[in-house]
């Protein structure tokens, strides 16, 4: 295992460690306000801008990290004819610059920290309200801001969270896969709705499941033929939110298929795995 001094003083912090042994490690000089300019200047933009171009001082942001940690990898792909079809056939190149590898690791690692303690500082055992799962940039939980440790909030300010919505029930099945009905957004309240966060589940997908799960009539008669492969007489029935599990299967994933001539989309399902 190969940890940053930041992972290794967590690690250390989590587990109660024993016959343990560090084999080897390199350490590199480091420096204080290399990236402050440039960091200050998109960070201003994206604090002060809406829309367009506050998503381009996000990605200018993004990608410090993403071009000092790029690998030397450039593989491509080459068109193989193959029976009257197109096959691709992967070349293997390494011809590319890298990044800075030190400064991609810091930087994951340091983001890393920042999720973890907040998460940790708010969980308060697996049958208390609190912490419940966190994402990349994300941390859910289920009690009231006020009882919120450890933690800046603010929406739109750096090292701080944003609150962005409040649900009354979710599922978390696994990393970046759960539902959530929520109940508030930007502190106001709503009707109320489900939002599905499931990485590889296409959007149709996802409009259905909500679609059960609100009871949407208005909804179910866009794919009806979707309603009869789950329910076979083809009506709209409420989904529960707990059916929301591994072994879900959904219609309306568009699958591509290679032919002769080109690519089709074929109807198919899409399995909660």
């Amino acid at each position: 295992m190969t940890l940053t001094c930041v992972d290794y003083k967590l690690f250390l912090e989590h587990y109660d460690v024993y016959d343990f042994e560090i084999l080897d490690g390199v350490y590199f000089n480091a420096r204080s306000g290399i990236f402050d300019a440039y960091i200050n200047k998109y960070k201003k933009i994206k604090m002060e801008s809406k829309g367009a171009i506050r998503q381009l001082a996000k990605l200018f942001l993004n990608n410090l990290y993403g071009k000092l940690a790029a690998s030397s990898c450039s593989n491509y792909k080459i068109v193989v004819p193959y029976e009257n079809r197109l096959r691709f056939q992967t070349v293997i190149a390494n011809d590319k610059k890298p990044g800075y590898i030190p400064i991609g690791a810091a930087i994951t690692s340091y983001a890393r920290n920042f999720t973890i303690r907040a998460a940790q500082a708010n969980f308060h055992g697996k049958d208390k309200p609190g912490f419940i799962y966190a994402d990349t940039d994300s941390i859910h939980c289920d009690i009231d801001r006020q009882e919120l440790a450890g933690l800046k909030i603010h929406p739109v300010d750096f090292c701080a969270w944003k609150i962005e919505s409040h649900w009354d029930k979710a599922i978390y099945v696994r990393q970046k896969t759960y539902v959530e009905h929520i109940t508030h957004e930007d502190g106001e309240p709503i009707a109320g709705r489900y939002e599905i966060k499931c990485a590889g589940m296409p959007k149709s997908c996802k409009a259905l499941l909500c679609a059960m799960l609100d009871e949407d009539e208005e909804e179910a008669q866009k794919h009806p033929e979707h309603y009869e492969y789950l329910y076979k007489d083809g009506k709209l029935r409420k989904m529960d939110i707990s059916d929301f599990k591994r072994g879900l299967v959904v219609p309306g994933k568009l699958q591509p298929k290679r032919i002769p001539g080109g690519i089709v989309l074929l109807d198919s399902t899409y399995e909660l795995k």
